[in-house]
């Protein structure tokens, strides 16, 4: 197994939830994976993965009803997320491959993704929260007495 940047980990869609992350486009799916780098920073699992376009169509025909177990990974040159079956350890690639969506896509490499991480976490640290200010409580004055 290959792991490296971020573990994104096991993510419980349905079928709907994965249509609407798809289509996010690849600007925006870039930047929700770019943080969860920057934020998680434990070893991402290159296993288990077979494609995704972002130009598919999807069906619940093709992902079936219900949650279902999904991972995210990005090797080189592609971008690529599959169902995985959660009653196996290991991926049946043979029943996975008509489950698979293709995709059309480039997606940033490990290393684009490992730069623009840092310059996240960077950005982060050197920004200053504001906080917010206490309000002072006035104290009671007691009322004058008029004679």
């Amino acid at each position: 197994m290959r792991t490296f940047g971020t573990e994104i980990g096991k993510i419980f869609v349905n079928p709907w939830q994965l249509i609407q992350l798809l289509q996010l486009g690849p600007a925006k799916f870039e930047r929700v994976v770019v943080g969860l780098y920057a934020i998680l920073r434990k070893p991402w699992s290159l296993e288990r993965i077979e494609g995704v376009a972002w130009n598919a169509v999807p069906t619940y025909k093709i992902f079936g009803h219900g949650p279902i177990n999904v991972l995210l990974c990005f090797k080189e040159f592609s971008c690529k997320l599959s169902r995985v079956d959660s009653s196996r350890t290991t991926s049946n690639h043979g029943i996975m491959k008509n489950k698979t969506m293709v995709a059309n896509f480039i997606a940033p490499s490990a290393e684009h993704i490992k730069r623009k991480a840092q310059e996240l976490a960077e950005a982060l640290r050197n920004t200053k929260r504001i906080k917010r200010k206490e309000r002072k409580k006035k104290a009671n004055k007691e009322p004058k007495l008029e004679i």
